[in-house]
């Protein structure tokens, strides 16, 4: 299973993790969300689609259509 989320720090180690980055996760039909830790290693990057796409996306519980580029 593969979550939409957004890198906000590249970076953890003010939490005392190495390579780790802060994933920001949000909800569908909501801006809420929650922030995760993840190891870099485990996250994806997503090159295809801009953040504003990805974000409808995610927001919309997929049900948006993304445009295509």
């Amino acid at each position: 299973v593969w979550r939409v989320g957004f890198i906000t720090q590249e970076e953890a180690k003010d939490f005392g993790f190495t390579d780790y980055v802060a994933v920001y996760i949000p909800m569908s039909y909501s801006i809420a969300g929650n922030v995760y830790l993840l190891p870099r290693a485990r996250v994806r990057l997503v090159t295809n689609i801009n953040a504003t796409d990805a974000m409808k996306f995610a927001i919309s519980g997929g049900v948006t259509e993304l445009e295509e580029k």
